[in-house]
């Protein structure tokens, strides 16, 4: 499996943040809120904003949350023709309020969501970007559009 999936599974699940920003809609934290594909869009690490760069043209990675409490982290492997071939994992999540707690291969993560509006989904992750040993910030964020 690719080294990229796990790293963005990862951090996608690994959200862990504070925002005491009433405008930013992490109020509405629910199983149907989050129920869609979340498409990566970017990463803001340490203040620098990565445009996030999908290895295949025929396809976008993705998060896909459901309302059974499961999550998908979904990577475009290769193409063949018009049609994807995805990699992915699967792990169960719960929420309470805002936060987000996801069990991934026998650990718990957890997080708070700073923005989720009906196409945009923010998130704020604390862990090692960058290979440098050092924890970083990460701000990724997610369209529900292609």
């Amino acid at each position: 499996m690719k080294r990229k999936l796990l790293t963005l599974g990862f951090a996608a699940l690994c959200m862990v943040s504070c925002s005491d920003d009433d405008n930013n809609s992490s109020s509405n934290v629910t199983a149907s809120n989050l129920a869609k594909k979340w498409y990566y869009v970017s990463d803001k690490v340490n203040g620098t904003v990565i445009p996030y760069d999908d290895d295949e043209p025929c396809g976008r990675d993705y998060m896909e949350f459901f309302t059974n409490g499961k999550v998908v982290s979904a990577d475009v492997a290769s193409c063949d023709g018009n049609t994807p071939v995805y990699e992915s994992i699967e792990a169960p999540y719960t929420i309470s309020g805002n936060v987000v707690t996801i069990t991934l291969m026998g650990f718990e993560l957890e997080g708070k969501v700073l923005e989720l509006t009906s196409n945009k989904l923010v998130v704020e992750s604390h862990y090692e970007f960058d290979e440098d040993d050092t924890v970083d910030t990460v701000i990724t964020t997610y369209s529900s559009q292609p």
